[in-house]
């Protein structure tokens, strides 16, 4: 009953109903069932956490579950597949699979259930990295459109080598822009050549 209504997003009813069983059971009762509670809440969080980063469930609907776990005392979870799925949303985000804000959201929400602690925290910073990384090429590519070629280069510099894809393109961007001012420069040069030779100016 009580993984019904949590799976139902029940979540009063969840609480009013432990609290009321608690109260009814014995010591040695409450905790087999506290145990067995344990391997179906660990089941229904980590396929919660999966349909929450597939987008099938709503930010609100997966914080109200994390939420509810958390005021269910003694219950605990096994936290170690929710981290596991963290590796998986930080490879996600890598390969463009996933938006910024739902890796993100997934890894905060997931971080306040009780046994996570510090488990998401590699994954936060290495996903926000990334982010900024993204964010600079986008800047650089602003200023090549607009033939700033200077500060275009300079930042396609600071785009990370790990961000495979970022990095290749921000290379190949930063040649365009080496290519395009050597050209400017070439025929600036042939101009003024031409205007000395014209005014006889050495």
């Amino acid at each position: 009953t009580l993984i019904k209504y949590i799976d139902g997003r029940q979540y009063t009813m969840a609480e009013t109903y432990f609290d009321d069983i608690e109260k009814e059971f014995s010591d040695s009762k409450m905790s087999r069932f506290n145990k067995k509670a344990s391997k179906k809440l660990s089941s229904l969080l980590m396929n919660k956490a999966d349909m929450y980063i597939n987008g099938q469930i709503t930010k609100e609907q997966y914080m109200g579950l994390i939420n509810t776990v958390n005021a269910l005392n003694p219950i605990s979870v096994d936290a170690s597949n929710l981290v596991d799925l963290g590796k998986r949303v930080n490879e996600m985000y890598k390969e463009e699979n996933i938006t910024y804000e739902s890796a993100t959201s997934y890894l905060q929400i997931t971080s306040s259930l009780k046994g996570v602690n510090q488990g998401l925290d590699e994954y936060k910073q290495h996903i926000k990295t990334l982010y900024e990384s993204r964010q600079i090429y986008k800047d650089a590519t602003k200023n090549q459109s607009i033939k700033k070629y200077h500060e275009a280069i300079e930042l396609y510099d600071k785009v990370l080598k790990e961000d495979d894809k970022y990095y290749s393109l921000a290379q190949n961007a930063k040649k365009e822009c080496i290519e395009v001012m050597h050209d400017y420069y070439i025929s600036q040069a042939k101009s003024f050549k031409e205007i000395t030779n014209i005014t006889g100016i050495v």
